[in-house]
């Protein structure tokens, strides 16, 4: 298909109808009203309405027949984080892993909504430490999530309940090699509610009010972490769940755990 120079300059005025200019070797110029292309492509048959049709179709059926997901690993910097995971897609199709540079993210991370077959795995990258002075939010998410080398430091992530971290009706959630300081804000470490599934491993939470909050039928896994200096360590309610391996404390450095309606239970099997 070409459009003629010579008929663009010949049309004086706008045309009152949307339309293609088609050319012809035998016929020259023609034009084609969309209205007419689109009756063509959808209410007759024809060659070209298979070949789209046919091509939708295998296209669909191999998005369903995929065996596995793709991975791709994207690199920003610690002030692209917020705004970088708030573009994209809901539904991820992908193993996606967020390399952060080290540096300071001066807004809430918030990790919301995504579903599919991938997942969203954040981490840092280097030596520099990536720290989060307003906390992260994840919620709703049925895809699994990681967090990796974080620091959160500074200010409870807002409406989280007086959290760092709030993990929220979210499934397979994973904290790996971070660290919680509460120093100067108090309020919880990392906090499960609503049936989250959150797992915890090599992780440090010091100087805040509770170390771990579990509720609402949340199961929360603390393995080979550490803490010091909370004034509470683990605290369940409403049926939370929590369990403790590998070298973490009984206590996660409070004096004291907290239960009301749930289960703590130590590296040994003691429920505690």
């Amino acid at each position: 298909m070409a459009i003629k120079i010579e008929e663009l300059q010949q049309a004086a005025a706008p045309q009152g109808t949307d339309s293609l200019l088609l050319e012809s070797v035998s016929a020259g110029t023609a034009r084609l009203s969309l209205t007419d292309l689109a009756r063509f492509l959808t209410e007759q048959d024809n060659a070209v309405k298979t070949a789209l049709s046919n091509k939708a179709a295998l296209s669909a059926q191999q998005t369903v027949e995929k065996t596995g997901v793709s991975a791709e690993t994207v690199h920003i910097t610690a002030a692209e984080l917020p705004g970088y995971i708030a573009s994209l897609p809901r539904l991820l199709l992908k193993n996606l892993a967020v390399a952060v540079s080290g540096g300071t993210v001066a807004s809430t991370l918030n990790v919301t909504g995504f579903y599919g077959p991938g997942r969203v795995w954040i981490q840092r990258e280097g030596d520099t430490p990536l720290v989060l002075t307003k906390g992260a939010v994840v919620m709703w998410n049925t895809l699994q999530i990681i967090l990796s080398r974080l620091t959160f430091r500074g200010e409870h992530a807002p409406e989280s309940g007086g959290s760092f971290v709030e993990v929220y009706a979210s499934s397979t959630v994973s904290l790996e090699h971070c660290e919680v300081d509460g120093t100067g804000t108090g309020g919880w470490g990392v906090l499960a509610s609503s049936g989250s599934a959150v797992y915890l491993n090599g992780c440090t939470v010091q100087k805040t009010h509770g170390a771990l909050l579990c509720q609402s039928g949340c199961v929360m896994s603390a393995n080979n972490c550490a803490g010091a200096d909370n004034s509470v360590g683990a605290t369940v309610y409403y049926g939370g769940l929590i369990l403790l391996s590998g070298t973490t404390p009984n206590l996660m450095g409070g004096s004291a755990n907290g239960k009301s309606g749930g289960l703590i239970a130590s590296a040994a099997g003691t429920v505690l």
